[in-house]
């Protein structure tokens, strides 16, 4: 694919002449035509479109069709379907001493080439997604979910700049960038632990402002879940167990005043996401492992029944009865705390909270059953 294609003298002279003289959308277009015709011959090419996109280049809107016209060009005509390679990687050793070892030597040549000017592109993607200009951090988003998703080679850096820019100060921004993760997830399933990993390295990281950290949870709220055996049941249990440790991480550092605003409200939202998030991975953990979630959790999720604000307790006191009833230990502490908490005279339950009343309403009915009174 590197190689030269089938176009006329001719045509690569007019396509030479264009790229030096044109205007900036003919010029971006013939380098465009010129590298996928040849990557080998026209690798200069390359490097004028990644000046483009660098800083220095001036013209922010220079750097946005550099940027698309690269991404195009990487994805259609220089990145294979596996990851690039050095020139000191490659078996160098067993190249023959003939014409057709010279021409090998010259792919793993141009190979090296690619690979790392494919890393400084990444490189200024990332430092395209910091700048202020809304416009550009959007096309820079894009194109950075669109290599995530197209090829393997630099996915951590790819996959570590898209999820950053969940903590971007725009709203829409952040949003959009829990809009692409998805869209890979769609595309790539096989990469739900992988991404769940690096959200959780977002969510700890120090200095992260309370709102990033709170979209980092919603977005592991919405990844997919399933019992589907074609997605390997090992893959399933792997998530939810990685799911839950981090929603349960980020609670005890709440409850213990080390993450959180302080605020009654902040906290408030960020505790009801945490619970609605192992509400729903719970039942997806492995059996043996959901036996420990209880016991180890326990404690934690009783305190704040005692110190939270009265959605957030429902919510808590409809996890304590799914983890606890889950290995048929629904303990009279759990019925003690139930009613007192919630169920007062006249008492209105906040918004929120309302879905959770049937998970109490049956605790309610088992403790009849065991002759608990409530």
């Amino acid at each position: 694919m590197w190689w030269p294609g089938r176009r006329s003298g001719q045509d690569v002279k007019w396509l030479q002449e264009v790229r030096r003289a044109g205007t900036v959308a003919d010029r971006v277009a013939a380098m465009t035509l010129l590298l996928q015709e040849s990557a080998v011959a026209n690798l200069r090419s390359l490097d004028e479109l990644l000046r483009w996109v660098g800083k220095s280049s001036g013209a922010r809107a220079v750097a946005g069709q550099a940027i698309d016209a690269l991404r195009e060009i990487f994805i259609a005509a220089l990145l294979p379907d596996r990851k690039l390679k050095f020139f000191e990687e490659q078996p160098i050793a067993a190249v023959p001493d003939n014409k057709e070892g010279m021409r090998r030597l010259l792919y793993f040549y141009v190979e090296d080439q690619i690979k790392r000017r494919y890393a400084a592109f990444v490189g200024m993607l990332e430092e395209a997604s910091r700048e202020n200009l809304e416009f550009l951090k959007d096309k820079t988003l894009k194109a950075i979910a669109t290599l995530l998703a197209a090829k393997p080679e630099q996915e951590a850096h790819l996959l570590a700049a898209l999820v950053n820019k969940l903590g971007d100060p725009s709203r829409k921004l952040a949003s959009k960038a829990g809009y692409l993760l998805r869209g890979v997830l769609e595309e790539h399933p096989a990469m739900k632990v992988v991404m769940a990993r690096e959200v959780e390295r977002f969510l700890f990281r120090p200095g992260l402002q309370e709102r990033a950290r709170y979209y980092g949870v919603i977005f592991l709220n919405q990844m997919p879940l399933s019992h589907n055996a074609s997605e390997g049941n090992t893959l399933s249990y792997a998530l939810a167990q990685k799911l839950v440790d981090i929603y349960f991480t980020l609670f005890k550092l709440i409850l213990e005043g080390k993450l959180g605003h302080g605020s009654e409200l902040v906290d408030a939202r960020m505790l009801g996401a945490l619970l609605a998030g192992v509400r729903r991975a719970f039942p997806y953990v492995h059996g043996d492992a959901s036996e420990g979630v209880a016991s180890h959790h326990a404690d934690a999720l009783f305190r704040v029944l005692h110190t939270a604000p009265l959605g957030v307790a429902v919510q808590a006191l409809a996890l304590l009865f799914q983890l606890l009833s889950a290995r048929s230990a629904v303990s009279d502490r759990f019925y003690r705390c139930c009613t007192p908490r919630i169920c007062p005279a006249n008492t209105v339950l906040p918004k929120p909270a309302c879905p959770h009343v049937s998970s109490l309403q049956a605790a309610k009915h088992s403790s009849h059953g065991m002759g608990v009174a409530v």
